[in-house]
This record gives C-alpha cells, structure tokens and sequence, in this order.
C-alpha cells in the first residue's frame, strides 16, 4: 500500500506460523459385518459405537473382535463394511383396509434386523398413531402422537418425519399417501450379512466418483481426504487382497498395512508363507500367530488374527512413548485381554522368524510375564533401517508433518527467501523429534539436516516452477538384542583388572 499523506500507518506481519502435531495410529479396516453400511467409511471411536453400528461379533465376523482389540488402546478407527449380495429386512405397511401403502424397511442391510418387531397402535392423543420398536422382544425405541394422512405431510409429527434419519432400526418407504394404519405387530424379515464375500470385494473397486463412488479398500485411496495411519483386513490372506493391501499403502505413503498370517500354521510354514505370498515392502509388516480372547457377547472363546490388537499395541505405544519408539516389548507390548496364543514361538523359532532375511515378528507367552509382542519388522528384506517399524512410522510421521508445513509454500516465488522458509519450516519439527530421541545425534552433529538453496534447486529446476530441498536424517535404532556379560574374578583386588 502506498500512503499519500503524512500520518502513522501500522501494519501486521505474521511469523508465529507453526506445524501442528498430528494424530497417529488412526486405523484403517475393511471387514464384514452383520449390520451398518456397506462400503461406506464410518468413524467409530469406542467399542459401544462400533457394536451399535455394525452389530455384535461372531463366528461369522470376527474381524469385529479385532477392530475391538484395536478400539480398547486406540480411538480413531475408519470402518468400511463389505458384503456380497447382502439384502436389507423389511415388512409391508399397511392400511385398514389391509392394503399396502408402504414398507417399513431396515436402516441397513444385514441378519441383524430379522429380530426387529414394530408394534403398530393407537396414540395417547387422539386420532395419532404409536410406533414401538422392539429388537428380540426388547423395547429400543418408540415413537407417539404420529399422524398420517395428506394434510398431515408437512406436520412435524407425520410418520416418515418423526422416524426416517432418527430411528437406529427402521425406516419408512410410503408408496401412496395413507389416511389410516391398520394397528397390527410387524415383522421385519428377510435381512442378509451376504456372506462368505470374495476377495474382490475387499478390494473393490476405484468407482468413478462422484457417479460411481468406491468400494472396499479403495475408499482408502485418497490420502487427502481420509488419514490413516495404519491398514488392516483382519483375517483375510488372499494374495490378491493383500497385494492390493500393500499397493495402496506404498502408493499413499502415510500409512503401515498389519497383515495376519493364516489360522493354524507351524512357524516354518508361516515363514513359507510370507515367501509365497511375495512380501517384500516397509509399508507392511506381519504377525503371527493367533489369538484366542473372549467374545463378551456369546461368553465364548474365540480364536482371531492379531492385527487389530497390534493395531491397539501402537496405538498405546503412541500415548506412552513415542511413535518412533518400537511398539513391542514389556510393558509396551504386552496384550493384556489376550488369553492364550495357537503357539508361542521359542528361542529357535524367533531365530528363524526374524532373521535370515525372514519377516515374520512373533508374539510370545512368557512365563510370569504374559503374552507380549516380540517383533517389529516390516516386510522389507533389504537390510536398512526401513526394515524396523519404527523407523518406517518416524518416516510416516515426518513426511506428513513436514508436507504440512511445506504446503503453505506452494505458488510462492522460487527464490533464497523462500528456500529459507523451507528450512525454517523444516527444522524445528525435526529437532523436536531429536529431542525426543527419535533422530540419534552427537554432542557436535545434529541427527539432521536442511538443504534447500541453489545446490538443490538448479536453473532448470527453477525454469520448471519446482522448490527442492534434501532432508538428511539418522533414525535412532532401536537395541533389540541386549547382552548381559557375567565374569567370574579370583579375588577382589581382581575388579581393577577385569
């Protein structure tokens, strides 16, 4: 602005600009369910959301325990139901004539609905209508002083008004506007979960939004609009569907795919598996074995694959520690509504598992101790520090913290004022990551470094509208083999020698 005539002119200029923390361990989960919506991503942050919404779990849906082994340490869970011709509960309406006006149709579809009764009577007022929803004999919800008729289609209180979008259970479909209902108990039957689902229904389909939307995984697809931190279809061991699993986690780049290996296998045929499977990439890792917990809504005993409780395990760590600490281990590591494991791997077998350019991480009951995860390997076999959990998270973390805060700089001029904003945007998210022990330093060497000026960011890379800067790091490596040296001394005089 340009000031004509003398006088104080006060302007504000903003250097207080800050990278905000971000959430971690926000899990990602494609799963069957015997209610809820189907490919649909739904948030659910407890365990009584989760089962209100996609019903209780069973024999047929463990993946539910799973995602509730998750929801006991975390909180941030992105549930997408998959089903195969699943079919949605209803019951026919009628007037008092006895003829059908209408259906009285599930919230979603699903077995679910097939113990919902709708008890339909007369209002405490009158010439109005009483709704009583009732879910296997049980009274959920009821809805009085409901009116019908064509001069009642814009009351507050008609039928479809009072119920469609605030039932949990039943919506209204009206195919001709009735003047009465006939007072009778109604059944809704005819719900179907649609299972067993094929593998490509995990996978779905990339749609062609927004007239065809996504389904299964690729609703995961778009790191801008959905965050998760980790990917898990627990159970599910399809090459296919891992493959695509896997796919989508390296393509987002933001995010570790948990993979269980299949139900009742030996540790070598666990680590053959792997192999076959072909795994090789840092955006995965694999657990192994089974788990046995108790399914609270049967009372029974059921045995479930463990990335939904891994998922909890780093979740927790996330709260404890930090997410560049390794989520595995006493006390961080130990599940502690686990009940028993298919097997504990031994010395040997962890040997085996874990090393020999093998990526399987075991979980091991240890007398006294309990039933604690003991690995943290991704699926990469190339010996570099990617090959560790918490290094591929500390990437995770730092790509989506710094991409943040180095976003602001799109379309600003490519030149040594906002190279220099590069760096100072850069460097206090890094060392306060080196603060925390993430980054291993020297007294004399940072465990970081900023390069971002005409080394990096050349003419031509200029000519092509392009701001480049090198971010050097040293990731703080975790010790996972502690050596405890016993040495026997004659005398005591002997301790200056030894």
């Amino acid at each position: 602005m340009k000031n004509q005539s003398p006088g104080l002119y006060i302007t504000e200029a903003d250097q207080s600009a800050y990278t905000p923390a971000q959430s971690s361990a926000i899990l990602g989960m494609v799963a069957t369910a015997s209610k809820g919506p189907v490919n649909e991503l739904t948030l659910i942050t407890d365990e009584a959301s989760l089962i209100a919404t996609f019903g209780q779990p069973s024999s047929t849906h463990i993946a539910l325990l799973s995602a509730m082994g998750y929801l006991r340490r975390g909180n941030s869970l992105w549930f997408v139901r998959v089903a195969h011709y699943d079919a949605t509960a209803q019951s026919v309406f009628k007037n008092v004539a006895s003829v059908s006006v209408g259906t009285i149709d599930a919230v979603s579809s699903g077995s679910w609905a097939n113990k919902v009764t709708v008890v339909v009577g007369t209002g405490t007022k009158a010439g109005t209508y009483k709704l009583t929803v009732k879910d296997n004999g049980t009274t959920v919800e009821v809805y009085d002083l409901l009116k019908v008729g064509a001069a009642n289609v814009t009351d507050q209180n008609y039928l479809v008004t009072r119920v469609n979008g605030i039932s949990n259970y039943i919506s209204i479909v009206l195919t001709s506007v009735s003047e009465s209902l006939k007072l009778e108990t109604l059944s809704v039957l005819g719900g179907d979960d649609g299972v067993p689902v094929s593998a490509s229904d995990y996978v779905g389909s990339a749609g062609s939004p927004p007239t065809v939307p996504a389904t299964g995984l690729h609703l995961f697809d778009s790191a801008e609009a959905i965050d998760i931190d980790l990917l898990a279809i627990p159970g599910i061991t399809d090459a296919s569907v891992i493959a695509a699993g896997v796919t989508l986690a390296e393509d987002r780049g933001d995010c570790l795919y948990i993979i269980d290996t299949p139900q009742n296998l030996s540790v070598a045929e666990a680590v053959e598996w792997t192999d076959t499977t072909n795994l090789n990439s840092s955006y995965a890792a694999v657990f192994y074995p089974w788990l046995k917990v108790l399914n609270t809504a049967t009372n029974e005993n059921t045995w479930i694959p463990p990335s939904g409780h891994i998922a909890g395990i780093m979740a927790h760590n996330d709260t404890v520690q930090n997410i560049w600490d390794a989520p595995a281990g006493d006390p961080v590591g130990r599940l502690t509504d686990v009940q028993a494991l298919e097997y504990s791997p031994t010395q040997g077998d962890r040997e085996f598992m874990y090393g020999n350019g093998n990526v399987v991480n075991p979980i091991v009951s240890f007398r006294g101790q309990g039933i604690i995860v003991w690995g943290q390997r991704t699926t990469q076999r190339l010996p570099t520090a990617r090959d560790r959990i918490n290094v591929r998270r500390l990437l995770i973390m730092l790509k989506k913290s710094l991409g943040d805060g180095l976003r602001t700089l799109v379309f600003r001029p490519d030149n040594a004022s906002t190279w220099q904003q590069y760096i100072n945007i850069c460097t206090p998210i890094l060392a306060a990551v080196q603060a925390g022990g993430g980054l291993f330093a020297t007294d004399s060497v940072n465990g970081y470094r900023v390069i971002c000026d005409t080394t990096t960011n050349t003419v031509q890379m200029r000519q092509n509208g392009i701001i480049v800067g090198n971010i050097l790091i040293v990731a703080t490596k975790t010790g996972e083999v502690v050596a405890l040296n016993l040495t026997t001394v004659n005398s005591i005089t002997a301790f200056v020698e030894a």
